[in-house]
């Protein structure tokens, strides 16, 4: 062997190395899950407790849910919700922000509004237990997970934002309630993955190939 195929084979040695190092850095493993959620909210809308039943779509960290809207008090169907999660820290516990937006269709005012509202006024009772109202909320936080396994994780938030009664609403009759109002809002739940898909995604000049 000449010492011209020696350096021929050491700088392609050299070069395959210094591309599988490349490599090594760039393959991302992405994890796909769909999780089905049971979700308990209250916030500052005067509308009770919600009970969200949702269906997320999980992907590395990043997580979309829908749900609808049923309100405790009368298990009624009242709107629908969408999160979006962003968890930032995952051990045994896990952290994470999200931002959410709800629209409630016809709901009756919570039992405590109502009582208290009843108790100011009680010349208006019948107006408070039979008022339908149409609000739109949407809140931004950070929340905290408990993971029992690779499938099940309870959790519970607390997040900022703002709510909005829409439609034909006279706020002159309440003491506790505006039209337009800051809200705070806390989230308890619990969440059952059902499907997940790992796979390796290794960048290339033309595209993507996955194993």
């Amino acid at each position: 062997m000449t010492i011209f195929s020696r350096i021929c084979i050491v700088r392609s040695t050299i070069a395959l190395t210094l591309s599988l190092i490349a490599m090594s850095f760039s393959i991302k493993a992405q994890s796909r899950s769909l999780r089905l959620n049971l979700n308990y909210r209250s916030s500052g809308n005067g509308l009770g407790v919600i009970i969200v039943p949702q269906v997320s779509l999980c992907r590395n960290s990043n997580e979309l849910s829908f749900g609808i809207n049923f309100q405790q008090n009368r298990m009624n169907i009242s709107g629908f919700q969408t999160n979006y999660n962003f968890v930032f820290y995952k051990g045994s516990i896990g952290l994470y922000a999200f931002y959410d937006i709800a629209y409630f269709k016809k709901c009756y005012l919570g039992k405590g509004i109502a009582k208290f509202e009843t108790s100011v006024r009680p010349e208006f009772k019948s107006y408070y237990e039979n008022l339908r109202l149409n609000v739109i909320d949407q809140h931004a936080g950070f929340g905290i997970r408990f993971y029992y396994s690779n499938y099940c994780f309870s959790y519970a938030s607390i997040s900022t934002g703002a709510s909005c009664t829409m439609g034909t609403y006279d706020s002159s009759r309440f003491r506790s309630r505006d039209r337009y109002s800051g809200s705070l809002s806390l989230n308890v739940g619990i969440s059952f993955k059902i499907f997940k898909r790992d796979e390796i995604v290794i960048p290339n000049k033309i595209g993507q190939s996955r194993l």
